[in-house]
């Protein structure tokens, strides 16, 4: 086989354009489902049974993604808890250690 050997300019001047969307059809019903399915601190089974049987994958997915979002606050609230709780038994400390 051979090899043509080409320079950048060659390349740069045969480029074209590509139209593309980062949105295929799954992407799409889920952007769907986020605005459309409000979810919020509590869901009951109707709202889940809702979200699964109109399209089940995107149904799971926001389900998912909700339940992470979930983790993430509770790790970040209980996070904060212990730092506070943390942040006053040190002052408490500190104080106790310059009074004496």
């Amino acid at each position: 086989m051979q090899r043509h050997r080409q320079t950048k300019v060659e390349l740069i001047l045969k480029l074209g354009e590509v139209s593309t969307d980062w949105k295929d059809e799954f992407a799409q019903t889920f952007v769907d489902y986020l605005t459309d399915f409000n979810i919020g601190e509590s869901v009951t089974i109707n709202d889940l049974k809702s979200l699964l049987e109109i399209n089940f994958e995107a149904g799971i997915t926001l389900f998912l993604y909700k339940v992470g979002h979930l983790k993430v606050e509770l790790k970040l609230s209980t996070l904060n808890g212990y730092y506070e709780k943390n942040r006053d038994s040190q002052k408490r400390r500190s104080s106790s250690d310059q009074s004496s």
